[in-house]
């Protein structure tokens, strides 16, 4: 989903609620976060805008120097926070969402096979390495589950399609579509919080 655009202002991409309100003055400026929405959302973090008082959480989160001077190699950290953020986080629903339908619509993954190679596929896209027989078998188990789980509470798919912010996941409407969209997300995002994705052994 990253934007290749270079160059511009800085943006304010979505943020926890209430961002700001303990440490902005009322002369400040801005003195509330206000985020912004479409492309700017997707911006390359160097153009995220920072606050001295209250840097972007997302960000800090994951060992960010504080910018009060330069640093040749930031530190490197693995705390429970960093794992409930990539298991919650809207904007990493919406990377899993997308790669998901972008699996589900590709032709050359349709055929008699087609689940065996869109799971390999998303594997070595998101890994950089073809998945062995265990993580074969994982993962077919995986969709299983999750399309079981979905086909059981379809409301809970619809919600979970609607998050994304892709307006081609946001064209998915029928409940059967939904639901298999849903299970695939899932298991997309369950490769990308693997160990092996956030430390790029």
């Amino acid at each position: 989903l990253l934007s290749p655009t270079m160059y511009g202002q800085s943006v304010k991409p979505p943020q926890p609620e209430g961002l700001w309100t303990i440490v902005a003055m009322p002369s400040s400026y801005p003195n509330r976060y206000v985020a912004d929405s479409g492309e700017k959302t997707v911006r390359r973090s160097v153009y995220t805008f920072w606050k001295r008082g209250l840097p972007p959480p997302q960000m800090t989160i994951f060992d960010a120097p504080n910018r009060d001077s330069c640093i040749a190699r930031r530190e490197r950290t693995n705390t429970p926070l960093q794992a409930l953020m990539l298991m919650n986080e809207p904007q990493f629903f919406s990377a899993s969402t997308t790669l998901a339908k972008r699996l589900l619509d590709d032709p050359s993954l349709n055929s008699d096979d087609g689940d065996q190679k869109r799971l390999a596929a998303a594997y070595e896209a998101i890994t950089s390495r073809p998945p062995n027989d265990d993580v074969r078998e994982s993962l077919s188990r995986s969709l299983e589950g999750f399309q079981t789980l979905y086909e059981s509470q379809p409301a809970e798919a619809t919600a979970l399609v609607q998050r994304c912010t892709d307006p081609a996941v946001q064209s998915v409407s029928t409940a059967p579509e939904q639901i298999r969209l849903a299970a695939w997300t899932m298991v997309v995002h369950s490769v990308l919080n693997l160990d092996c994705v956030r430390t790029r052994e």
